[in-house]
């Protein structure tokens, strides 16, 4: 090659290399198409973004796609450059709010502040108005929540999540009787909501339970596979002293949740307290104690059903291992010092 030829090879190099660096630099966040340790919908789409590096939605569509994947720390960053190019879009500041909220750190004020642009730039959205609402109440703050539900009402007064959650807020301040009202309104708006169902069965549990009974049934109705639903119902059973087909309830939760620590001991209860029937109350126990050998009500019941069978040496263990874990408690304290003693 000569110099001449050699000349020309540099500068078409050097050329082409310039390209390839402002190219790269055009675009707002470069993901290399073949580096394997992004996913295959990851690459596909960086090779499109790559060709139109100003086209906003394609940096969102990657984002959503490291959003399905769990990545959320990379999809805050493609939604980012998603809003750079595309300012006035609510919906990029409104999936901005979304993604902080699942992120594992949940950066709540990030997400509140998207969420309040993305309110700004459209305020007839409802979802923006809904997700932030429920931020809201969480933080109880209730007033701001009421105003955000409120506002939704006054876009759609057919809109049963809007409804649903004032009575969350009605019920948190202490107004049993507007968030019974608010609850019954979002199921006549909608007959499939399940948790307005949850809602009111508890809160007829105790004063009205042949109400609450048909609350709870159509919440099974809806959701068959609700292991909370059938747990309720099977305190709804026991609280008016049906106590067979509440037995089957709590059965029917531990088939649903293996982990229910709380169907365990109402079974183990019942055995008890009223079969009588103290070796499978024991038999209870123990698998609620397998689940969660630190729940101190099942070790404290466990030990009452020892002492009753005259194993001493169980009992004690029991009692010992639950007044550790909670030194503060004077009865079991006081049970323990008399099995102490005797």
């Amino acid at each position: 090659m000569n110099v001449l030829a050699k000349k020309k090879f540099f500068i078409t190099f050097f050329t082409l290399f310039l390209l390839i660096v402002a190219c790269k630099n055009e675009i707002k966040r470069y993901i290399n198409p073949n580096d394997t340790k992004y996913s295959e919908d990851v690459r596909a789409m960086s090779q499109i973004i790559n060709k139109n590096p100003k086209d906003a939605e394609l940096y969102y569509k990657r984002a959503n796609i490291f959003f399905v994947e769990h990545k959320y720390k990379e999809a805050i960053a493609d939604i980012n450059v998603a809003i750079e190019l595309s300012p006035k879009s609510a919906f990029y500041f409104f999936k901005l709010a979304e993604y902080y909220m699942a992120d594992d750190t949940a950066y709540a004020k990030g997400a509140e502040k998207a969420y309040l642009k993305s309110i700004e730039l459209d305020p007839n959205q409802e979802e923006p108005h809904l997700k932030y609402a429920i931020l809201l109440l969480a933080k109880q703050r209730y007033n701001e929540t009421a105003e955000q539900l409120n506002a939704i009402l006054n876009i759609n007064p057919s809109n049963p999540d809007a409804m649903f959650y004032l009575g969350m807020v009605n019920k948190e301040v202490g107004d049993t009787a507007q968030a019974i009202k608010r609850f019954q309104e979002a199921a006549n708006i909608d007959n499939n909501y399940y948790n307005a169902y949850m809602q009111l069965a508890m809160l007829y549990l105790e004063k009205e339970p042949q109400l609450a009974l048909s609350y709870i049934d159509n919440a099974i109705r809806v959701n068959e596979f609700s292991d909370e639903a059938h747990y309720t119902k099977g305190l709804i059973l026991e609280d008016r002293g049906e106590f067979v087909p509440a037995k089957e309830f709590y059965k029917r939760t531990i088939e649903l949740n293996p982990q229910h620590r709380f169907a365990y001991f109402r079974l183990a209860y019942i055995n008890a307290e009223i079969d009588k029937d103290f070796n499978k109350s024991l038999d209870y126990l123990d698998k609620l104690l397998t689940v969660d050998p630190d729940f101190v009500p099942g070790l404290h019941f466990r030990s009452a059903i020892y002492q009753h069978l005259k194993m001493y040496d169980k009992a004690y263990d029991d009692l010992k291992k639950a007044s550790q874990l909670e030194p503060d408690n004077q009865e079991i304290k006081a049970e323990l010092d008399a099995l102490q003693k005797s």
